[in-house]
């Protein structure tokens, strides 16, 4: 009978004690999770367009700043404002491509590799309808942090 009265005694405990562990396991798993899962990615809008009758790598927002700053996982969201523009990559781990183009009127969108160096990244544009080559930084740069 002593026996019995002790396992009633020891029953709630463990049943609360096992509760506690699984609750502490579910908290810590989605803990764990919220610190591993990366930042999102962010959209760089860039313009390929004439400023003062020269060609040039623009911010979207903003025509007077040329320099593009991205973290790997973001996007470089080119459009190309009155003139086929062709892009020549210097480093294909950049974007996992060496090239690309964007017809007048639209964009090219390209997604800053896992692998990507950090540092400055140097690029050409040639736009075609002038056939010239677009500067930014003279020439265009991103910057991986």
């Amino acid at each position: 009978m002593e026996e019995a009265m002790k396992t009633r005694r020891v029953a709630p405990f463990a049943v609360l004690s096992t509760l506690v562990l699984v609750l502490g396991a579910i908290v810590g798993l989605h803990e764990l999770v919220a610190v591993a899962s990366p930042s999102p990615s962010a959209d760089h809008n860039v313009h390929v367009r004439k400023v003062q009758n020269k060609w040039k790598v623009v911010q979207a927002q903003d025509s007077t700043k040329t320099l593009v700053k991205a973290k790997r996982g973001d996007y470089i969201v080119w459009k190309a404002v009155g003139s086929d523009a062709f892009f020549q990559f210097q480093d294909s781990t950049l974007f996992g491509t060496d090239s690309g183009i964007a017809a007048a009127g639209k964009t090219l969108r390209l997604q800053v590799s896992s692998t990507a160096d950090s540092g400055r990244h140097i690029y050409s544009v040639f736009c075609l309808k002038d056939r010239a080559f677009a500067t930014g930084d003279s020439p265009p740069v991103i910057i991986v942090e």
